[in-house]
């Protein structure tokens, strides 16, 4: 009888050890959280139209696959900061109501571009305007489409240049440097009152009006982060004063720099 006890001891010490080795088993790193895909909404406003770009960047070692319910994949929306609607990229379109798909391989990047056209200039000096992009899958990777993952707005003040302003401004500028960081410089201009710099590139702002003494030789330095360098466009630097004769508002444009996309097309 003492014989069976201990073997029955033995035995239950024994599976106790197995229970124990078996859950101190390391976790499946497969279950670990992926990251989500890249998604940005890129934006360049001249006199004539607007330049909206939806990028998205597969940041996974896998491809990437979004299923659309129909031929609109994306939705482009510009509104004034007082909320009134001046742009949808839908509206008065017709699509098809066919799914359609679109593939990312690692590393790849998919844009989506429109420009809006328009007859009228819109944009009301100093007033902020938004832009909201958004992609409109139902699956990604064969799973329902969690709502708004591929959405970003972003926001911008219409530039501030003088309406009548004359590009008389009467200065010579040595410019240096490059890739949002520049120097510039000058002579004394005698006649004006309190001149002012501000940097932007289309319509979108990138330093604000700034005031700077021109009756003396003066130099100042441009810092531009480069997130709000464009990918495609022009950095420009406009001066300008009054003359304290005539009081007419005079104006130089220097251009800091341009910035190629060597990319083209609607789609691609």
């Amino acid at each position: 009888m003492r014989k069976i006890s201990v073997l029955l001891l033995t035995l239950c010490f024994f599976a106790a050890g197995c229970q124990a080795k078996d859950e101190s088993l390391p976790v499946d790193q497969s279950a670990e959280p992926r990251e989500e895909p890249s998604f940005k909404v890129e934006a360049a406003v001249h006199e004539d139209h607007t330049q909206v770009k939806l990028l998205l960047h597969n940041l996974e070692d896998q491809p990437l696959s979004l299923t659309f319910p129909s031929s609109q994949q994306f939705e482009v929306i510009i509104k004034r900061a007082s909320g009134e609607e001046l742009y949808r990229y839908s509206k008065g379109k017709m699509f098809s109501q066919a799914l359609t798909s679109v593939s990312l391989q690692p590393g790849e990047t998919k844009t989506w571009e429109v420009a809006w056209n328009y007859d009228e200039k819109p944009f009301q000096q100093g007033e902020t305007y938004s832009i909201t992009g958004k992609l409109l899958p139902i699956e990604v990777n064969g799973k329902k489409a969690v709502a708004n993952l591929f959405t970003e707005t972003i926001s911008y003040k219409a530039d501030g240049r003088i309406d009548g302003a004359e590009d008389t401004l009467d200065v010579e500028v040595e410019k240096q440097g490059n890739d949002g960081a520049y120097t510039l410089s000058g002579g004394a201009v005698p006649g004006v009152e309190q001149a002012y710099y501000a940097v932007s590139e289309g319509h979108i702002m990138l330093v604000e009006e700034t005031a700077f003494d021109i009756s003396k030789p003066w130099k100042i330095s441009i810092r531009i982060p480069k997130e709000q360098l464009p990918t495609n466009g022009t950095v420009i630097l406009e001066m300008y004063a009054k003359e304290k004769k005539t009081k007419t508002v005079v104006r130089k444009l220097v251009v800091l720099e341009q910035f190629p996309n060597a990319s083209s097309g609607s789609e691609r």
